[in-house]
């Protein structure tokens, strides 16, 4: 447990809150590092059945730090972000978050990788790479059009605009919304439920529902990351950096 991220187990499931409200529970290099121990000491840890993952009840992340990002972004594929990406792509057993408020960038990313995903009413989706010059992460090329259709796909991500949690459950991003006084209460239940499941029997459905797309997952994850590399040396990432620092719009109108 630190300051940033808070840890408990208890009745089997393992919480794992991100604690770090004063920056929308924006997550830097140092917090990546904290979260693949705590996922490697999960899939270790024979009392924990679930890992349940959530922010605050109307927070879950605004994405990276941009500062810790700009200060020290990703060199290769063992860099802090695509190790934690990786991480949890591979984890065995089950991952469950409870997302409200800002799901941005890899907040939103991460969650194809979890396999029960729920949110408050409240909760706003963004996955802004285009808006930064960037190309997606995570996966999320491959999974993202998977889930909800190549069309879909390409508008959310294309465009780079929120949306919402209705719209979110509708193309099957997430499993369901509820009420922001009640969601956290409504996942904690299912989580429970899971727990008590037989661990054996989940960890194998997991892995054969993971089985066929898993040397694609690997091969998109470095592929990805590589592009990513390329796009931030790249005169429009560099302007959308500078202009989201700078709070203000970026001019793309220069590139071509």
């Amino acid at each position: 447990m630190s300051e940033n991220i808070s840890t408990q187990l208890e009745d089997g499931i393992l919480y794992v809150t991100l604690n770090r409200l004063d920056k929308k529970n924006a997550i830097t290099n140092d917090m990546y590092i904290e979260l693949i121990n705590i996922v490697a000491e999960y899939e270790s840890n024979q009392q924990a059945k679930v890992l349940l993952l959530t922010g605050s009840k109307m927070c879950f992340t605004a994405g990276n730090d941009m500062v810790s990002f700009l200060e020290q972004p990703p060199v290769d594929d063992n860099s802090e972000s695509p190790s934690f990406l990786r991480a949890i792509s591979l984890a065995k057993k089950p991952l469950m978050a409870a997302v409200n408020g800002p799901v941005v960038g890899i907040g939103a990313t991460m969650l194809m990788h979890f396999d029960l995903v729920y949110a408050g009413s409240s909760a706003k989706f963004v996955m802004p790479f285009c808006n930064l010059g960037i190309c997606p992460e995570g996966g999320t090329t491959l999974l993202l059009p998977q889930m909800i259709g190549h069309k879909k796909a390409c508008e959310l991500i294309m465009f780079g605009e929120p949306f919402d949690s209705q719209t979110a459950k509708e193309c099957g991003f997430i499993n369901d919304f509820f009420n922001d006084d009640e969601y956290l209460d409504k996942i904690i239940s299912k989580a429970k439920k899971l727990a008590k499941q037989p661990a054996s029997s989940i960890r194998l459905t997991k892995a054969m529902l993971k089985h066929n797309h898993a040397p694609a997952m690997k091969e998109t994850l470095y592929h990805e990351g590589v592009e990513i590399r390329k796009a931030l040396k790249t005169p429009e990432s560099r302007e959308a950096m500078s202009a989201f620092m700078e709070k203000r719009r970026p001019d793309f109108s220069q590139f071509n």
